[in-house]
């Protein structure tokens, strides 16, 4: 999943507007928005399981690791 952004926007161009009215003329109005809800909230999901958070109030903001070692370059401090 190199270039997710690009993927997920083709997958989006498929779903809505390729493969959607065909599912769309066989059932009702009621039942076409759930799955299509489905759909959009499980590419939500993968893509934000993909990418997680780093909010620091929820307690996942990165921290700097301590070292006691001697840096040699600047580049290799992390």
């Amino acid at each position: 999943m190199d270039n997710l952004e690009g993927n997920l926007s083709t997958i989006l161009v498929w779903v809505y507007v390729i493969i959607a009215p065909y599912i769309a003329t066989y059932m009702s109005q009621d039942q076409f928005v759930t799955i299509m809800t489905a759909v959009v909230g499980l590419i939500v999901t993968i893509w934000s399981a993909y990418n997680p958070n780093s909010f620091k109030f929820l307690g996942n903001a990165p921290e700097p690791m301590p070292t006691e070692e001697t840096v040699l370059n600047d580049e290799y401090e992390c």
